[in-house]
């Protein structure tokens, strides 16, 4: 993982964090509509 070899680069860990918050919102969406 990039993100592991890398952890003091902001700019790697805030672009997964947006990923994972939107995959997070995307995913919690999914399962309420269900």
């Amino acid at each position: 993982m990039v993100r592991n070899k890398f952890p003091h680069k902001r700019g790697f860990r805030s672009m997964d964090a947006n990923v994972r918050f939107i995959f997070e919102s995307t995913l919690f969406v999914c399962v309420k509509s269900v």
